[in-house]
């Protein structure tokens, strides 16, 4: 079996529009034109040229397409690269008001406020993170990851390669937020929510967020499908909210005589809603053999 495909973990903006080749001209013009928000409208339009080129090089790569391979990485050198796209992430989410960390820290402290506590902390995975989120709140104790780190806090490495430090061997929370939608394979999206599951313990908790249009505008995937595939996970919804751009799913992993098997999971691609200006996420879940 052949080597995994290490993924980089960022944020980009999910867009609803059918699917499109991105060309040369394209980047071009979108780099040169101004905006009267020009320095925003331009990391907004880099992160989602990067993703947009990054899910169509991951097809090509799938597909054996040598060319099309050569000609998107190229396109990706043309906008500044990795580089300029982890310099965008970083801007857009410090100036965002959308701050999925801190909507964490205050609805774990409404929800159970046993949890807050100083000894023992919690214990968070924060997977992808651009920054040390939870440093300052004293009763979590976080490890954060991602595999392009930018920040000394933030270990250097593959999600499906971290292995937690004793003591700790499963965590009180894993966050995945703005990861998922970045991901540009369906299977491997499932494999990410599996792999969480095995890093929470009982009763522990998975926090995710997505971009609205991943639930609210997907051919595939609706927040009632979205709860059913985490039911087939053993995850039990806890709680759920929407801000004006983004989702928050809470979920709790179920004990270990109610525990579902993740590696046994499946979900399957199907069609929830019709229109030609739906996007095509989803999540899919395959049964190791």
């Amino acid at each position: 079996m052949g080597k995994r495909k290490k993924l980089s973990l960022r944020r980009p903006v999910t867009s609803s529009a059918p699917k499109q080749t991105i060309k040369a001209e394209d980047v071009l013009i979108s780099r040169a034109v101004p905006t009267k928000n020009a320095p925003a409208r331009k990391r907004t339009k880099t992160i989602s040229t990067f993703h947009m080129i990054n899910k169509q090089l991951a097809a090509a790569e799938r597909n054996g397409d040598k060319a099309e391979v050569s000609r998107l990485q190229n396109l990706l050198h043309g906008i500044g690269g990795l580089e300029t796209y982890q310099r965008s992430s970083v801007k857009g989410h410090t100036q965002t008001s959308a701050n999925t960390a801190k909507w964490l820290i205050s609805t774990l402290k409404s929800l159970d406020h046993s949890q807050v506590r100083t000894d023992p902390p919690l214990t968070l995975l924060d997977v992808g993170a651009l920054d040390a989120n939870y440093e300052k709140t004293k009763w979590i104790n976080a490890d954060a990851i991602d595999l392009n780190s930018r920040h000394p806090k933030v270990q250097a490495i593959d999600f499906f390669d971290f292995v937690p430090q004793p003591p700790t061997r499963t965590y009180d929370i894993v966050a995945l937020s703005l990861v998922l939608n970045f991901v540009p394979d369906p299977r491997q999206r499932g494999a990410m929510l599996v792999r969480a599951c095995q890093l929470v313990r009982p009763r522990g908790r998975i926090f995710i967020v997505l971009p609205r249009a991943c639930v609210e505008n997907s051919r595939y995937l609706t927040m009632d499908s979205l709860t059913e595939l985490l039911s087939a996970l053993g995850l039990e919804v806890t709680l759920s909210h929407l801000s004006p751009k983004l989702v928050y799913v809470l979920a709790t992993l179920a004990s270990p005589s109610m525990h579902a098997n993740p590696d046994a999971a499946v979900f399957k691609r199907q069609v929830l809603r019709s229109g030609s200006t739906r996007n095509n996420f989803c999540i899919l879940l395959q049964a190791k053999s």
